[in-house]
C-alpha cells in the first residue's frame, strides 16, 4: 500500500502540542485520538473531495504518516506545511521523491509534481 511520510530533517522531531493544535484547526480532520495503540502519538481521519486518508503523528515524533497516496494525502500534506512553522519534507513509500513542501506555492503544483515523480517509477 502506498503512503506519504512527512518529516522535518534527519533526527528532528515534531512538537506534539503544535501538531495536535494544527490537527484540531483543520475541520476535515475527524476522530482525533491521542496515543492510540498502533504506534501513533496522534491519529485522525482526513476527508477531502471524495478521498480520505488516515493521518498519524508517529510515537517517535519524527514523522507524520498519511495512509494512501491520493489527493487527500497530498492536500493534507500541503495544509500541514502551511500550518507548521518549519519546512517539511514529503516522501512516498517507494522513495521516488523527497520534496520540500514549502517550495510549492499551491497544492496544484505539489500534486502535479508528486504524480509526475510517482509515475516515473512505473
Amino acid at each position: 500500500m502506498n503512503f506519504f511520510m512527512l518529516y522535518i530533517d534527519e533526527g528532528k522531531v515534531f512538537d506534539r502540542e503544535k501538531v495536535r493544535e494544527l490537527f484540531s484547526t483543520i475541520s476535515e480532520i475527524s476522530n482525533i485520538e491521542e496515543s492510540p495503540d498502533d504506534g501513533a502519538s496522534l491519529k485522525g481521519r482526513y476527508d477531502h473531495g471524495g478521498d480520505s486518508t488516515i493521518v498519524e503523528l508517529k510515537d517517535d515524533l519524527e514523522s507524520i504518516a498519511l495512509s494512501g497516496a491520493g489527493n487527500a494525502g497530498i492536500d493534507l500534506a500541503f495544509r500541514i506545511q502551511k500550518g507548521y512553522p518549519v519546512s517539511l519534507h514529503m516522501i512516498d513509500s517507494d522513495y521516488s521523491f523527497d520534496l520540500l513542501i514549502s517550495d510549492f506555492d499551491n497544492v496544484s503544483d505539489l500534486t502535479d509534481t508528486v504524480l509526475r515523480e510517482m509515475n516515473q517509477l512505473k
